[in-house]
């Protein structure tokens, strides 16, 4: 069930209206804030939850908040956060990454991590948090979408904004009966966005990451003798034969030690298990001399 919260700066006193805006940040969002001046702060926020998506507008001006390793709780691993920039300017920050959205634009990046955001001037933004399962894919890497700059100028990128900015101004029309119905909407449309920006990508970046998920799943059955080709397809997601494809546009999936020209598949695969064979081979020999040794110990002993 989903209901319009409302917490607003308006009738509260000025000396408490930052650590009432603190204590609301932090519990809505998991955010820590600071503020820029002494003067009076006009701030609202208003929340409400969509089965597992919640979405936030924001209004104020003039601070930042900042997303702490102590706010990281176990309960909030897991999840991101998509921000939709409604007016005025704000710069997140992300490890490495960084990106300012103006009014249009909108953002993704990882709830489970550090990150920051500014908002020197007037603005006012909407915020979902979703848990991060609704977007993942096996067709692109959700990592290199972080942070990554969306506009409402056409195309699935302006439907999708449009619809959550319009999410507030009709939630006394909305029937509670599609509560769930509208949080599954508004996931697929991130989603099909997310794949759109994916196919801009160079076409090497789909295949290193599913080159490098082939690998992790070589690695952890190696010993089942039914592994073949169609498996690994079914099991990650994608069609056998484009898989199959996909690995023979060249020679190294893989990179090789002995060459620049990488193995084929089928020769790490090999490889892998070889060296795998080998390390238990060595292992049980080593097992083997230390008992002998320990015998032969205990017979000049006695």
């Amino acid at each position: 069930m989903a209901y319009l919260e409302v917490i607003s700066t308006d009738c509260i006193e000025p000396a408490r209206q930052r650590p009432f805006w603190q204590a609301a940040l932090k519990d809505k969002l998991g955010l820590a804030s600071r503020f820029d001046g002494n003067g009076s702060l006009i701030a609202k926020l208003e929340c409400a939850l969509f089965r597992d998506v919640g979405i936030f507008r924001l209004t104020g001006s003039g601070y930042h908040v900042e997303r702490t390793p102590g706010l990281i709780t176990s309960s909030a691993l897991g999840f991101v956060k998509v921000a939709l920039q409604l007016s005025g300017s704000t710069k997140f920050l992300q490890g490495s990454r960084q990106v300012v959205l103006s009014s249009g634009e909108w953002t993704i990046f990882d709830n489970s991590r550090p990150y920051q955001s500014s908002n020197p001037g007037p603005v006012q933004l909407i915020v979902l948090t979703l848990p991060v399962h609704r977007l993942r894919s096996h067709r692109f890497d959700l990592d290199k979408m972080m942070l990554l700059k969306f506009s409402n100028i056409a195309g699935m990128s302006r439907l999708t904004y449009g619809l959550i900015e319009s999410v507030f101004d009709q939630f006394e029309a909305l029937g509670k009966k599609h509560y769930a119905d509208l949080a599954d909407v508004i996931c697929h449309m991130l989603h099909m966005n997310l794949l759109e920006e994916n196919d801009k990508l160079p076409l090497h970046s789909s295949r290193e990451y599913l080159n490098e998920k082939f690998k992790r799943y070589i690695l952890h059955n190696l010993r089942n003798p039914d592994l073949n080709v169609d498996r690994i397809a079914e099991d990650l997601g994608v069609q056998g034969a484009i898989y199959t494809k996909l690995l023979r546009m060249n020679r190294s999936p893989f990179p090789s030690t002995c060459g620049t020209s990488g193995w084929t598949v089928a020769e790490w695969s090999l490889r892998q298990n070889l060296t795998d064979r080998l390390q238990k081979l060595l292992s049980n020999s080593a097992s083997a001399a230390h008992r002998t040794s320990a015998r032969n110990s205990r017979r000049d002993l006695g």
